[in-house]
């Protein structure tokens, strides 16, 4: 059998997904309570944080659903390496750690900057990805012992929504 890395509400924390903490923590519960009635045992649990500024100025804690329910914590990691932001990251780190849980690159890209252009940041041109994004987050996986690693191989920039 297979393992199958499920995420229940991908990026809980994420101000466009509109996730209030309690309802969140209680739909994770009955999913999860759900798939083990159900003898569903080759399902690992993500719990995945956007990892950045939490929705409403909620704490990353107001939404976990339990040591009993998580297996693995998830970030994603976009522009903090360009802006050398790394807090909210290491918060979820963490709160991994304190919970003992390992943690997962649940999405990842370099694509840049559209998030915070309102304050004057934006990410370097052509050419600079390697040393301004890939070697730091190569890096942070290993300082950090992180589990595994999706990376995104995405022309953001062909996309009209990202325009």
């Amino acid at each position: 059998t297979n393992t199958v890395y499920l995420r229940i509400g991908y990026e809980f924390d994420f101000p466009e997904n509109h996730y209030s903490p309690g309802p969140y923590k209680n739909a994770f519960r009955y999913i999860v309570d759900r798939l083990r009635s159900s003898r569903i045992n080759n399902a690992v649990m993500v719990w995945h944080s956007w990892s950045f500024e939490p929705w409403q100025g909620h704490s990353i804690e107001d939404w976990y659903p339990g040591d009993e329910y998580v297996d693995v914590c998830g970030i994603s990691i976009f522009q903090q390496p360009l802006w050398n932001q790394y807090n909210h990251l290491n918060e979820m780190i963490h709160f991994a750690q304190d919970h003992k849980k390992p943690v997962v690159i649940c999405e990842s890209t370099p694509f840049g900057g559209i998030l915070h252009d309102a304050q004057g940041q934006s990410p370097p041109k052509d050419g600079a990805s390697w040393s301004s994004w890939f070697r730091p987050v190569l890096s942070y996986i290993e300082q950090h012992d992180i589990r595994g690693f999706s990376y995104i191989n995405c022309a953001w920039d062909d996309q009209l929504m990202w325009r």
